[in-house]
């Protein structure tokens, strides 16, 4: 089993200044505050409950309820103290689809209210069953679904169709299953709607494959994101793979991770390929990639993407074997804007140009390239035809940029 260690405590601190935000100046004379609360999350509401806390049937004590939404301030939701040791909070769709609503109670008696118990955060949807024999489809009169501690595909795929919504939350595992021999459908996650993780670096989300037996080399799953709901850079919403581990992908090139009209955003993760070789990992449309680990696998740019709004920045990227570190492919003009592809590791000899043509300059200043020659270090330009183009490298870096890669350490 692997282990997490995030390099922020900007969560924990957050917390603790939510706990304390509205009640720090609590009466001596004030009740005991409620412990033991827990929230349970289902379709159109959370349930909360802090029954087992503390025997409060005895005294004249009623209990506050108050909530956060996001990053916002806490807001009671009761209006009045109520005499029940639990609440239910219903959630509107799609409005409150995929928030993470944060919740602390407080006892009140005789006027005087307590401090705030701990606090608990949830989001609402249906829950998605821990074991799927026959894969798993998304149903829309039952979405937006959830997915927390470890959901087990052990046969067919987990489908996102058009108009449903998954979410993933702290800790929450998607473990597909290998390819069975002369299969092309089994083992595949498959996006068509949205997938959006909600994990924190503390706890960060998983996708990955198992085989009975153990998986072995070039073994694995498949991610296909088509036709997608894409990521919105100006709001932050659409599909969104953020603190997430994604390993164990099976070898191929470009359809073990397909991504194909639509432009997902990729951030915060770890992209693990399960190969003794270097796959191909194809970014045909405006995809966002920045503060990732790519393991095993050299990102090729395809078709002109200088309007798409892509943009591949703070990586690291380790092909694994050491030879082409990044691809460009049929293009006839400058294929990405100026800093599109910034800030960067990269491991890798060669800048491979493949069905280029015309005559341009692509923009790859400000990376380092640790595979390179010279100083600064810079990679070669291999050419599949007769192109003019040329790469400059003329402002790359002498070592690995700071903050480079997850703010996480995948020990």
């Amino acid at each position: 089993m692997k282990h997490f260690i995030a390099l922020s405590v900007g969560l924990l601190l957050s917390l603790l200044l939510f706990g304390c935000s509205d009640h720090n100046n609590v009466p001596a004379n004030a009740p005991p505050a409620p412990v033991e609360l827990t929230a349970t999350g289902a379709l159109g509401a959370i349930t909360l409950d802090w029954g087992n806390s503390i025997d409060y049937t005895r005294a004249a004590i009623r209990f506050n309820v108050y909530r956060r939404v996001g990053n916002g301030t806490p807001v009671r939701r009761t209006a009045s103290p109520i005499t029940e040791a639990h609440y239910i909070d219903t959630i509107t769709s799609p409005d409150g689809d995929g928030v993470l609503y944060t919740y602390y109670v407080t006892a009140v008696a005789q006027g005087v209210e307590s401090g705030p118990s701990d606090t608990v955060t949830e989001v609402h949807g249906t829950r998605v069953p821990a074991n799927n024999p026959s894969g798993f489809t998304a149903d829309f009169s039952f979405s937006p679904y959830v997915v927390e501690g470890t959901v087990t595909v052990d046969d067919g795929n987990f489908m996102i169709p058009t108009g449903c919504k998954v979410y993933l939350k702290d800790d929450a595992t998607i473990d597909m299953p290998e390819n069975p021999a002369g299969s092309s459908t089994a083992g595949q996650l498959r996006v068509i709607g949205l997938l959006r993780v909600l994990a924190s670096s503390s706890h960060p989300a998983n996708i990955t494959a198992h085989k009975t037996g153990g998986l072995g080399a070039d073994e694995g799953f498949t991610l296909n994101f088509v036709n997608a709901v894409s990521y919105d850079p100006i709001d932050g919403s659409g599909t969104l793979i953020k603190n997430c581990w994604i390993n164990n992908l099976k070898q191929g090139h470009g359809t073990t991770l397909e991504i194909a009209n639509c432009a997902p955003r990729f951030s915060n993760s770890y992209i693990i390929f399960n190969t003794d070789q270097a796959c191909t990992l194809m970014f045909p449309t405006g995809v966002i990639v920045d503060h990732c680990y790519i393991a095993n696998a050299c990102p090729r740019v395809t078709s002109d993407q200088s309007a798409s709004g892509f943009t591949f920045s703070n990586n690291i990227v380790r092909p694994n074997d050491a030879n082409y570190c990044l691809e460009f492919v049929n293009s006839t003009t400058t294929p990405i804007a100026s800093g599109a592809i910034a800030g960067n590791d990269f491991d890798g000899v060669t800048v491979d140009l493949s069905v280029m043509t015309g005559a341009y300059t692509i923009p790859l200043g400000g990376n380092y390239w640790r595979g390179g020659t010279g100083t600064p270090p810079a990679p070669s330009i291999r050419r599949q035809n007769d192109s003019t183009c040329e790469v400059d490298f003329d402002t790359a870096l002498n070592a690995a940029p700071a903050g480079v890669g997850p703010d996480w350490i995948l020990l």
